[in-house]
Order: C-alpha cells, then structure tokens, then sequence
C-alpha cells in the first residue's frame, strides 16, 4: 500500500481574509478491487462463462464506438475524441502514466496510481468506491484578500467541507511535495512560463482531483446549493443491458465464503464524477465557433467534482502535458494554440465525451437536450446552466447550483 504525499502549502478561505496555513491530509489509495477467485470446478465454470460474457458485453462496446462518425463530430462540433477502442484508451492512460508519473529516480517503479485509474474501466467493477473526499479547491494569480466576496458561498453552504486556496507559489510546492522520485509531470509543469499560468491552473485542477478527489472552483463562482444535494435527482441513461448487468453477474460468480464483502454495496453509490453542459448546440442551435466556445457540445471546467484515480482526469492531463512537452522541447515560450483547446474546457470535454463512449457506449449527440441531471454509470451530467446560474444567491430552480461571474 503507497502513500501519497500530498502536503502543500494552503490557507483556509474566510470572509475577509485568510485565516491559517492548512494541510493536505495524506491520503492512501484505493485497494485493488476484488478479483473473481476459483475455488471449485463450479466457479471455475461460472468464471469461463462470465469470461464470455464479457467479451460479448467488449463487442457491444466495440460496436457503438464504431458508430461514432469522427470526420462529423469534428466539423459539427469540434470534437477530438482521440482513439476511442478500448484498448487504444487503456494503452494512452497507460502511456501518460509512465511518461509523466512512472518515478525515474526509483528501481521500484509503483504501479497503484495506474491499477486504480484502470479499475474503473473494468466492466467487473464490484468494490465500493471510497466517498467524494469533502475537499474544495480553488486557485487564482492574485492574492486572497482580493478574491471575489461571494467566494464564501462554498463555505457557508458547505460546513464540514474544506476549503483551500492555492497560489502560484504553493501549486510548485505542493509539486514538489507530493512527487519525490523524479516524476516528469513536476518539471513539464514548473516548465510553463509565467504568461502561460493559465495552462499551469487548468493542469493544477485535474491533478490534485486525480490524487485526493473533491471539488475544484473558480474564484469567479458562487454555490447556490449544497454540493450534497446536487446529485439526489437524477435521471438514468440506457446504458446496453448486458454491460449494465456485469457488475451483478461477477458478484453472482463469488463464492459463497466472499459473500460479505458485497453485503453493503450501495445500488445508489455516489456518482465518481459530476459535470454540467456549458453548451449544447444540437440542443439550442447557434454558431458555437462565433460565439467562442471550444465545442459545440461543452462541458464546464470551471467546477468539478471527482473521486480520485478517474480516467478521465488522467486522459486531459496526458493531453495537455505532452503539448507542454513539446513548447519545452521546441523552445516555444507561448503557444499560439488556444489554451480552451490546450487544458481548457474544449480538451476536457474531448476527454469526458471518450470516457462515455469507450465505458458506456454513450455518444456524445445521446447527451443532448438534457433538462434534468442524467447519471450514465458513474458520472452524473448537470443540464445546461447548472453551473451558470443568475445570480450569485438565492433559489433558481432544483438544478441551478452554481454561478460563475
């Protein structure tokens, strides 16, 4: 079992100012999940039938991403999915993980981070996950005492959350803090000049939700709703009946004797990712490129809640630190590519949008026209102005949680 050592230096947000130095709480990754275990040539039968069953459920899978029509997705919405086979998916996670989080100073090369981002591609997924950690993040390049007042929404609406504030300074600490074997993600990062700080914020964000969970947020936003009351109403997509039914199947298979570890599954576990449509052009038309949004269906990035170890957060990470590999290498002081499209909203809605596809068979037109929360296995997708509510306070309706300025 690894530690991870996540201790940088952030202060707890107050009204008018900030009040102490606070701490990362260490945090040890998850378990592996449970292997199906052969005990008796009845087990033995049941696991080569799941084994089958699988396969089918990986063709089903298969299938629906040969659906998705690239050349389409890119000229009407400005999508850059990537390689969306299970196995290409599994082997690019693999990739950014030894290019940039494999220790190069170590003989003992750890593996947890991976298996664990890895598990929740399984379509055997039987554990329970661990809770939303009730962390809240933010970042900003000035300095707290000018951070907007209704900031303290997150705190009011949130108590027992806590909430921190990590500047420029602090974000380089806290990298050097939590990677101590020469991981190449410190220097890519610490690379990015200072007129790139953006780049470094956005790359900050999915990071420490990739290592500890929580929520992150702009400085810009207000919480109209409690974070937990976001999720209690939502609607379930269709998700293929075979691929739905595995989990179920691969507890069926257990042994008797291994039964109790599953006797306190929650069927209404806790989504491991919430998100909120920023743009929907299927849905409301509109020339999205003039209007300069990345997509044509977008994703918020501006708030973000994750459990730790989701692919999705080691996908958009992979993206925009090989393009920060590269303005190293090639001596690029700024990029001229747009930073939407470099750690912005446009590549982590390419990065959501895979994930969907490549686990549920979920394309990206299915989660258009949403006006309710829509929960498509372990991801919850907020309507369209969740997250962009009118005001900063006050009720707007069941699912307008959070303003952003």
């Amino acid at each position: 079992m690894v530690q991870i050592p996540t201790r940088p230096f952030i202060r707890h947000l107050s009204l008018l100012f900030i009040l102490s130095v606070g701490f990362l709480t260490l945090y040890q990754l998850s378990p592996p999940l449970p292997f199906l275990s052969l005990r008796s040539s009845e087990h033995l039968q049941k696991n080569n039938y799941l084994e089958s069953v699988v396969r089918d459920a990986h063709r089903i899978l298969s299938h629906k991403a040969d659906q998705f029509d690239v050349v389409s997705a890119q000229d009407v919405l400005g999508l850059s999915l990537g390689n969306t086979t299970y196995e290409g998916y599994l082997s690019d996670l693999t990739t950014t993980y030894y290019d940039f989080f494999a220790p190069t100073n170590s003989a003992l090369i750890e593996i947890t981070l991976l298996r664990n981002v890895l598990d929740h591609l399984s379509l055997l997924s039987m554990g329970k996950s661990q809770q939303l950690p009730k962390y809240i993040y933010t970042t900003d390049s000035r300095p707290p005492a000018e951070i907007p007042s209704q900031f303290k929404t997150w705190i009011d609406q949130n108590p027992g959350w806590l909430s921190m504030y990590v500047s420029d300074d602090e974000i380089e600490r806290w990298l050097q803090r939590t990677f101590t074997r020469g991981e190449n993600v410190v220097e890519e990062i610490l690379s990015l000049k200072d007129d790139l700080g953006v780049v470094k914020a956005d790359l900050f964000r999915y990071l420490v939700l990739l290592l500890n969970g929580g929520s992150y947020t702009d400085t810009d936003t207000a919480c109209i709703k409690p974070i937990e009351e976001w999720t209690r109403e939502y609607d379930i997509a269709v998700v293929d009946p075979l691929v739905a039914a595995l989990p179920t199947l691969a507890r069926l298979a257990q042994p008797k004797v291994e039964e109790h570890e599953d006797e306190d599954m929650d069927e209404d576990e806790e989504p491991a990712l919430v998100i909120a449509l920023e743009n929907d052009v299927l849905y409301d038309g509109g020339d999205w490129r003039q209007q300069t949004f990345a997509r044509g269906i977008q994703i918020v990035q501006w708030t973000l809640l994750a459990k730790p170890n989701h692919p999705v957060m080691l996908d958009v990470l992979g993206r925009g630190l090989s393009k920060a590999k590269m303005s190293r290498l090639e001596g690029i002081t700024q990029r001229s590519e747009n930073i939407l499209d470099w750690t912005g909203p446009g590549v982590f809605t390419d990065a959501v949008l895979r994930y969907l596809l490549v686990r549920y068979g979920v394309l990206p037109q299915q989660i258009s026209g949403m006006t309710r929360p829509l929960r498509i296995g372990d991801v919850v997708i907020m309507p369209l102005h969740s997250f962009r509510a009118d005001a900063s306070e006050g009720d707007q309706g069941p699912f307008r949680v959070v303003w952003h300025g």
